[in-house]
């Protein structure tokens, strides 16, 4: 039977036309090559070359007399010479052989050929389809309100061939997504202007992006009439829900949020504001956008300007280059390869020579481990960012190209790194969690910015997050207090170093290297969580995106008087904490912060369900 699908509406799953002539479409015919069929040649290629090499000593016992004798030919063509007479003296074996293969060849045509018939796809006004499988057949869809991103992904054989896949980034995790490979490039760019057409529909319709239950109603209420009080035993774990309403089962926020509401990013607003004005590329424009992004972005003391077609930033090659090579895990395995390398030299020189060639094999396990990052790192190159009404356009790749709508009003936590080594440069790297993303490993899909100077990820900080709206200094000398520290931050962050609140002295004895650093800050809008102390870490989480809170501490912390407070947003790479407070001050902020992030959730809901008419007007 079937798959049902988990993450669509089960009346659009049923009610979903089953023919060619009610919109269903069907892959280019080079996929099934290209994603399965590729394989099974190599194999049969590998078949065929053992067969060869093993071939002549088969003949020469059909045909031995054709070399004249019993002897062996050690030419290396003896297999071409004895075919001639194979064909003449053994027709039937010949013709056998030449049968099977063409049996054998005719059945991969037809196993390629059936698994492109039935691989169709079908996206109208309320989703997105996609039935796969020959026996096990299998259905795949998801409704536009559960469609995250549309990203286009070209990987180095298909965009030879200029075909490209579509991938739906689709609200429930990893294993939700939807990938329709391969079509033609100009077919899939079509596609997807068609999908985020039906999600702009749905912004401006007002659409919530989950329908709320009954249960759902009354919590809302009662979370609008009193601030539920949450249970903190003294010693144990106490949890309190900081959203207004209950998480949706999948554990995913709204996704359209109008621009007047606060707690919007930055580049939400602009978005909403120009959005007319971004499909076009005219000069004009693009100073004017360049001129409202210096409007929107000044908290942060930023002077950015917009390219043509909206791009905002493009990453150097040596700079990504650089970052790659001075990373902790390249130079760990340089380093062990370096070491192999001399002692097999010196095994060499002082054992054996014999010797290379069997210690030569441990350095494959380091090259290797050395190879795989470099390879990850350069599956970033040509990094480039650009403002389009959709939100961020990130395009990446080498070899094999990646372009991707960033939605920015999904983006649930933004974090900043920067390993040691980059200090001297500057550099640092920004990656964020979206609503729908788990944790699959694949850590390309959640960087918004592989490296960059400090006004470089200010930038991306500023349209991806709301207005900081801090209290008693400005966004940037904060930002900075918060990557650099009070000792190597300057006279601009230690301006904002005392708006962050330290962990105390008893805390080293459970975190020894990072407790100096440990800090964090609250404004009107965000958490701002600082850690690490050879790797600097700078965490953004919007009150509004705060799901749960949880208050615990374990057998040590309560000998030592701290408690650790965990953030809960939706899964992903970003897993904020407060850790080490006192624990009386862990109380008095766990029930402050649980009432912070719920008003901002209040406030984030109501707009987003457009509680007027005039309100999904202006939306």
């Amino acid at each position: 039977m079937p798959e049902q699908p988990h993450h669509a509406p089960r009346a659009a799953a049923h009610g979903a036309p089953t023919g060619d002539s009610a919109g269903w479409r069907h892959v280019h015919r080079l996929t099934p090559v290209l994603r399965g069929g590729a394989g099974l040649l190599a194999a049969l290629g590998a078949v065929v070359v053992i067969l060869f090499q093993n071939l002549q000593s088969v003949l020469e016992d059909l045909v031995v007399e054709g070399l004249g004798g019993p002897g062996r030919d050690t030419s290396g063509f003896g297999v071409f010479r004895l075919l001639p007479t194979l064909i003449r003296e053994h027709p039937i074996i010949t013709l056998a052989v030449i049968g099977v293969l063409l049996v054998v060849l005719a059945v991969i045509i037809v196993c390629l050929w059936l698994s492109w018939r039935f691989t169709r796809f079908r996206i109208d006004s309320t989703g997105v389809y996609l039935r796969t499988g020959v026996l096990a057949r299998r259905e795949r869809s998801a409704s536009h309100d559960r469609v995250q991103s549309v990203d286009i992904s070209l990987p180095f054989i298909p965009r030879l061939l200029g075909l490209a896949s579509l991938v739906f980034d689709v609200a429930g995790g990893s294993d939700s997504d939807i990938t329709i490979s391969y079509l033609k490039r100009s077919q899939a760019e079509a596609l997807r202007e068609e999908i985020l057409g039906h999600l702009r529909s749905g912004r401006r319709e007002g659409i919530p992006a989950h329908p709320q239950s009954p249960a759902h109603q009354q919590d809302t209420a009662r979370a609008q009439g009193t601030a539920a009080d949450a249970e903190v035993p003294g010693t144990s774990v106490g949890t309190a829900t900081s959203a207004t309403a209950p998480t949706p089962p999948d554990g995913h926020a709204p996704s359209t949020v109008p621009s007047d509401v606060p707690t919007a990013p930055l580049g939400q607003r602009l978005l909403t504001r120009r959005a007319q004005e971004l499909q076009s590329h005219a000069a004009a424009t693009v100073d004017d956008l360049s001129a409202s992004l210096r409007d929107l972005l000044a908290p942060y003391r930023l002077n950015p300007t917009a390219g043509e077609e909206g791009r905002l930033l493009r990453v150097p090659f040596h700079r990504l280059l650089g970052s790659a090579l001075l990373s902790t895990t390249v130079l760990v395995s340089a380093v062990f390869v370096v070491g192999l390398l001399a002692g097999i030299v010196v095994v060499g020189i002082f054992v054996s020579p014999r010797a290379l060639v069997t210690t030569v094999f441990a350095v494959i396990p380091g090259v290797l481990a050395l190879v795989g990052v470099l390879r990850s790192e350069m599956g970033l190159a040509n990094f480039t960012v650009a403002l389009t009404q959709d939100g961020l356009r990130v395009s990446h790749g080498l070899a094999s190209t990646t372009n991707r709508i960033i939605p920015l009003d999904r983006i649930q936590a933004v974090k900043l790194r920067q390993p040691l080594l980059w200090r001297t440069a500057g550099w640092w790297r920004a990656e964020f969690t979206i609503a729908s993303e788990g944790s699959d490993g694949d850590t390309q899909q959640n960087v918004l910015l592989p490296v960059g100077s400090v006004d470089d990820v200010m930038l991306m900080l500023g349209l991806c997050l709301p207005d900081p709206r801090p209290h008693g200094t400005d966004a940037r000398s904060l930002v900075l207090a918060g990557m650099l520290g009070p000792a190597a931050g300057g006279p601009e962050a230690q301006v904002a170093e005392p708006f962050y609140r330290g962990r105390p002295r008893s805390s080293r004895w459970v975190d020894p290297v990072t407790w100096k650093r440990n800090a964090h800050a609250l404004t009107g809008t965000l958490s701002l969580i600082r850690s690490g102390r050879l790797s600097r870490v700078l965490e953004f989480v919007p009150h509004a995106r705060v799901q749960a809170l949880t208050l615990s501490e374990g057998p040590v912390q309560r000998r030592l008087g701290v408690s650790t407070i965990a953030l809960h947003i939706s899964p992903g790479p970003i897993a904020p904490h407060f850790v080490h407070l006192p624990t009386a001050e862990a109380q008095h902020l766990f029930h402050q912060h649980a009432h912070v992030t719920r008003a901002a959730r209040i406030e984030l809901d109501a707009h987003t369900q457009g509680s007027t008419p005039e309100r999904k007007a202006s939306s």
